[in-house]
């Protein structure tokens, strides 16, 4: 899924509003979508990564990120409770 192309905020625009995600992957399901993979730097440093992941997965989606595996301690917790497809 490459709709959300960076969910960190660049200079002159608004970061992505994250109310709005479970919206969107709702209206993705229409086209067949049914995996995301965050990419971007390093998508677990996002302050709201946890609440990305749950709602990627309460819309019923499998997920993937793409990490250079520096700093693995803080999304550890995440993989383990919500797995990764």
């Amino acid at each position: 899924m490459q709709i959300i192309q960076k969910l960190y905020p660049l200079p002159g625009r608004p970061d992505f509003p994250l109310e709005l995600l479970p919206r969107l992957l709702e209206e993705a399901q229409i086209f067949g979508v049914r995996h995301v993979t965050l990419t971007g730097g390093e998508p677990h440093l996002h302050t709201q990564f946890i609440e990305l992941v749950s709602a990627i997965v309460r819309c019923g989606y499998t997920w993937n990120f793409v990490s250079n595996g520096q700093q693995t301690q803080p999304y550890l917790p995440v993989l383990e409770r919500y797995g990764s497809g």
